[in-house]
């Protein structure tokens, strides 16, 4: 009887490859190098002090946009500015057109007002309250300060050398003036008569100067209102 031959399997096995852990220091999760000097470079610390800048300037003229709160609610300006200007703004604007006209007709012959001569012009006014009221209260009340005054003063001293040559007051004018209105004059000698006098004719001349002048400035005056 033949022999049985048994084939043995000569499939060679791939031995299992055995993973080895790895280091506890390589399983760690690395951080990421900082460098410092491109956090701290030059460009970094200026945008840095223009931030801190702007936002101590914010805070300190937050009035540039917030002018009140109510109860934790703003007021913004652009509500106050736009209200003012419906109520006001058309009256404003016709003022500071004003004096940019006198201001430049003044320019261009030359004329000047020095700081003197408003402070000359702002006793004389003080003066004749007669110390019942001060001048401050008396802007107080007008709603005027100081310095808009003193700018209203420039204006007017301003017209009255820009229309002086059509300012004249002869003896004869002053005689006419004091018998026609010697009621009305409080001084009661002749001389203080004759300068009280002189000094209302000097005024009414000047304010239909001043109305000419400027009526004429403004004819030839080329304004472009955007309002």
């Amino acid at each position: 009887m033949p022999t049985k031959i048994t084939r043995k399997n000569t499939r060679t096995r791939t031995p299992r490859t055995v993973k080895m852990p790895e280091p506890i220091a390589a399983m760690t999760p690395t951080r990421p190098t900082v460098d410092y000097h491109k956090v701290f470079s030059p460009r970094n610390l200026i945008i840095l002090a223009l931030v801190i800048l702007l936002a101590v300037f914010a805070w300190r003229n937050k009035s540039l946009l917030v002018v009140a709160t109510v109860n934790g609610q703003p007021v913004w300006r652009w509500e106050l500015e736009s209200r003012m200007l419906s109520h006001y703004g058309d009256q404003t604007l016709q003022e500071i057109t004003n004096e940019n006209l006198i201001k430049q007709a003044a320019a261009k012959k030359g004329v000047t007002v020095s700081s003197s001569e408003i402070d000359a012009k702002v006793a004389d006014i003080e003066k004749s309250l007669n110390g019942q009221i001060s001048i401050n209260d008396a802007l107080a009340q007008q709603g005027m300060t100081m310095t808009d005054f003193r700018n209203q003063v420039e204006l007017q001293l301003m017209l009255e050398k820009l229309t002086a040559d059509q300012i004249t007051v002869t003896d004869a004018q002053v005689a006419d003036y004091i018998a026609s209105n010697a009621a009305s004059l409080t001084s009661t000698d002749p001389a203080s008569q004759a300068a009280q006098a002189r000094q209302t004719l000097i005024s009414q001349k000047q304010n239909a100067a001043f109305q000419s002048f400027f009526s004429q400035l403004q004819s030839q005056a080329k304004i472009v209102k955007y309002l």
